[in-house]
């Protein structure tokens, strides 16, 4: 799939889930979706979005005949949510607290699209590279906290400021 066509999907999908959960309150959507404004729902739903795009990727590869890792997706669905983090706490460390929503929510858009840009083209790398079987195995591991970490904190957050909305 090319680059610019999983960003976009992956910015859709994105979308969707932010607001899934406002028009289906329920405990499915709560698990993929942003239930408040909090960084943990919004590197949730990055999470998720990310992964969602990865299965619709992986099903275009197949009947295209094409190659797909599901390890450097792995990674990079681990990965992701850091990027988010990085990218975002840019502008409060060099300007401090920004205090136009409208610049916030821009800011944010910028954040989504720089991190889905270094996310698909670093997962286009990393899919060359032949893993041995205990990358795979830590990988699998890796990614199987980050879903039970998504999963479960949507339902029990604790007293960690991650899951405080700002």
């Amino acid at each position: 799939m090319r680059i610019y066509l999983k960003l976009l999907f992956f910015i859709i999908l994105f979308l969707i889930l932010h607001f899934a959960y406002d028009f289906f309150p329920n405990n499915f959507f709560k698990i993929f979706s942003g239930t408040d404004e909090s960084v943990f729902s919004h590197l949730k739903i990055a999470f998720w979005a990310y992964f969602i795009n990865s299965i619709i990727e992986y099903f275009y590869c197949k009947k295209q005949q094409k190659k797909f890792s599901f390890f450097s997706s792995f990674i990079i669905n681990i990965i992701l949510p850091w990027f988010i983090i990085i990218i975002w706490y840019i502008i409060p460390a060099l300007y401090g607290k920004l205090n136009s929503e409208l610049y916030e929510i821009i800011w944010a858009l910028f954040v989504l699209i720089l991190a889905g840009i270094f996310s698909i083209n670093l997962e286009k790398s990393i899919s060359i590279v032949s893993l041995n079987i205990y990358s795979k195995i830590f990988i699998l591991i890796l990614f199987i906290i980050s879903v039970f970490f998504f999963t479960f904190f949507s339902f029990n957050k604790p007293w960690i400021d991650l899951f405080d909305i700002p």
